[in-house]
């Protein structure tokens, strides 16, 4: 993910016993950007996108080049929704990913990675943000 870093604070999270770094969308253009245009995102990496309330959320694949997993967690980082293995887009009509509940924080990692380690619904994400 090098080619993304930009001015991006990162964050670690974990579910179970597999840990992530994350970079964190915070700003409107971050969440905009998310990782378009990433075509390398490695095992351990992925981006979470932070939010000030929780509500659904609608996201789309427009000019993400791997495939990603979605993972929905409240306001306390507990998963509501998986949404898994969401193929890339680079068309003009990208079909819209909606949660069926609500989320407060998104975590986009590599397609298959929530089936690979067994996350679930109901399970705490043990989430370290930066001072």
């Amino acid at each position: 993910m090098d080619n993304h870093k930009g001015n991006l604070r990162w964050a670690n999270i974990c579910f179970r016993s597999e840990c992530f770094s994350v970079q964190m969308a915070e700003t409107m253009f971050q969440k905009m950007r998310g990782l378009k245009f990433v075509d390398d995102l490695r095992r351990n990496e992925g981006m979470i996108f932070m939010f000030r309330s929780e509500r659904r959320r609608a996201f789309w694949m427009k000019d993400v080049f791997v495939p990603l997993d979605l993972i929905w967690l409240d306001e306390k980082f507990r998963v509501v929704e998986i949404t898994s293995d969401q193929k890339p887009c680079q068309g003009l009509f990208c079909p819209i990913i909606i949660s069926k509940n609500k989320a407060q924080h998104v975590v986009e990692l590599n397609g298959g990675t929530a089936d690979r380690i067994g996350i679930r619904v109901g399970e705490l994400a043990v989430v370290t943000l930066p001072s």
